[in-house]
């Protein structure tokens, strides 16, 4: 296991909030700061891969309850942009908005959020950005009534694959993801990155 995922398990069940409002000196000192910065300093290219993965892995808490496209649409340029070469703009950096304003807003906000910070983080390399991703891909899963073992799916499949350099596999996408129905599901956000080019 790699430093960021040791810190990361450390502190599995401890809260994992950052957002832009805390001072920077807080959340770098908070055990996702720790574990991405790490990632940051020494493979900045697997934390593109991490903050694409935790933002689609997320994606599920906005579809399940959204209509409008745009989130699915930036993940689609997101992964383009790793074997296409796409450049990410401004234009997928703009936030998204849930169009909830009850119960429902945490999880739907957390996942657009999710989106959004990862397209900036891939646009401008920012590790905060990483940073508030993943703690708001958390926060959309902490108020979604699913069983999925986010934490665990992220420390033992995506920091490990993120190393790699590249897509996830079928099983990997759908690892520590239960259905509502007990039902082991694969897979719940088709998007797929064809490397095999």
């Amino acid at each position: 296991m790699n430093k960021a995922a040791e810190i990361l398990q450390e502190h599995i069940s401890a809260i994992w909030d950052a957002d832009d409002g805390m001072p920077r000196d807080y959340v770098m000192g908070s055990p996702l700061g720790m574990a991405l910065n790490h990632i940051h300093d020494s493979d900045s290219e697997a934390l593109r891969w991490l903050s694409y993965f935790v933002a689609r892995r997320a994606l599920p808490c906005w579809e399940s309850l959204c209509e409008e496209s745009r989130p699915r649409d930036v993940l689609e340029i997101i992964g383009e942009s790793f074997h296409r070469g796409l450049n990410i703009s401004d234009e997928e950096c703009r936030p998204i908005i849930s169009p909830h304003r009850d119960c429902l807003y945490s999880a739907t906000q957390g996942a657009a959020d999710a989106v959004m910070h990862a397209s900036c983080y891939l646009k401008d390399g920012n590790v905060m950005d990483a940073i508030y991703g993943l703690s708001s891909a958390d926060l959309a899963y902490d108020h979604m009534l699913l069983e999925d073992e986010f934490r665990k799916w992220l420390i033992e499949v995506a920091v490990p694959v993120s190393f790699e350099h590249r897509e996830m596999s079928y099983e990997e996408r759908g690892a520590f993801r239960v259905s509502q129905c007990g039902v082991k599901a694969t897979m719940m956000e088709p998007i797929i990155v064809n490397l095999s080019f």
